[in-house]
């Protein structure tokens, strides 16, 4: 299974995605910002980064756009119920999953996101 790493600023939403992905049998890292979120991707394998948009220190969109600067290529997918700025970004992205959200939702994001790339 995959290696994904959650980064969102509600640690609930982070604990019940990581959960989910969990259950779906992915190994799962959490974050609290795109910032602490770099660090990460520097010093682990991480096969998919999901991520919500607003969150203090560095957005998901900064962590978008500085992933593809620093030459991360790994799938992303942004949870988040706000895809109204930057829309550019999440429209590179390789999906989107609303908030609110439900499993089957998240199941539906990340199987056809890792189905697209080896892992």
């Amino acid at each position: 299974m995959a290696h994904i790493l959650v980064v969102d600023d509600d640690i609930q939403i982070r604990r019940l995605v990581g959960r989910m992905l969990q259950i779906m049998g992915h190994e799962v890292d959490l974050v609290e910002n795109g910032a602490v979120a770099l660090d990460v991707l520097s010093e682990t394998e991480i096969d998919l980064v999901i991520s919500d948009i607003y969150m203090p220190i560095m957005d998901g969109h900064t962590l978008f756009s500085t992933m593809r600067d620093r030459g991360f290529v790994q799938p992303f997918i942004f949870l988040s119920g706000h895809m109204t700025e930057n829309s550019h970004a999440v429209l590179r992205a390789d999906a989107f999953v609303g908030k609110p959200f439900t499993f089957a939702d998240l199941i539906e994001a990340v199987d056809g996101v890792l189905s697209r790339v080896p892992v």
